[in-house]
């Protein structure tokens, strides 16, 4: 694996790494909410907020089929052999 390889691979980790932080922290918020409203203290989550856990899922899964193709082409690479 080559050092622009690595470099690659270390922001496309760091790149899925925020996006499931993020998607792990909204819907953490999301069961708060719920819970505030079955409690009676709030309204619950509102619809917009169900579509932003959406989309925040969804830049996941691109982050991980990202970071997975790569992995997957440096693997087949490594399997060749080096001039």
């Amino acid at each position: 694996m080559t050092s622009s390889d690595e470099a690659e691979l270390e922001r496309l980790r760091l790149a899925l790494a925020s996006s499931h932080g993020a998607a792990a922290a909204w819907r953490e918020q999301l069961i708060e909410s719920l819970g505030d409203h079955m409690c009676g203290a709030g309204c619950g989550p509102t619809p917009e907020d169900i579509r932003g856990l959406l989309c925040l899922e969804q830049a996941e899964q691109r982050a991980l089929e990202r970071y997975a193709r790569f992995l997957l082409r440096v693997a087949r690479g490594a399997d060749q052999p080096e001039p």
